[in-house]
């Protein structure tokens, strides 16, 4: 099953929503199964993106857990990909080069789409390549410039 980013935002969304520190109970995402709802709380777990209660049974299909709150890197996560405008723009930028990213670059991206967000309009361009390790890389640049390298040196590792 593939890692689906709308998923674990619908995720971290729906549990910051609940008036407790605790995620709702039944926890449920509209148009989605709860097998994938349970194995993308499994997988976040493991990100440490949500703390959760592994479920997972003998004949299960996949690893499963049941959401119970989200971990301080979860809330700065969402804090990042929250407002639906970056969140489009993150997803455009990623399709329109058929891309999949780790999440660590995937963050930093929308950390600095986010940051350009609050700034005046400016024009700005995402080029997506590989470096000498040929490890992916993100290269932003604005009309002024170059504005980010990801990874860069001191990410690397």
């Amino acid at each position: 099953m593939k890692r689906d980013m709308e998923l674990v935002r619908a995720i971290l969304l729906t549990m910051e929503a609940h008036a407790a520190g605790f995620a709702p109970h039944p926890f449920t995402i509209a148009k989605y199964d709860q097998d994938v709802i349970g194995h993308h709380v499994w997988l976040m777990a493991q990100g440490d993106l949500v703390t959760a209660s592994e479920i997972t049974g003998l004949g299960d299909a996949s690893p499963t857990a049941l959401p119970l709150s989200i971990t301080w890197q979860g809330h700065d996560f969402l804090d990042t990909v929250r407002n639906d405008r970056v969140w489009r723009k993150l997803k455009t930028e990623l399709k329109d080069r058929s891309l999949t990213l780790p999440f660590s670059l995937l963050q930093a991206l929308a950390l600095k789409i986010a940051a350009f967000a609050r700034r005046p309009p400016v024009t700005y361009f995402v080029r997506f390549t590989r470096n000498g390790r040929n490890a992916p890389s993100v290269i932003v640049t604005s009309t002024s410039g170059t504005i980010a390298l990801f990874p860069s040196s001191s990410t690397q590792r």
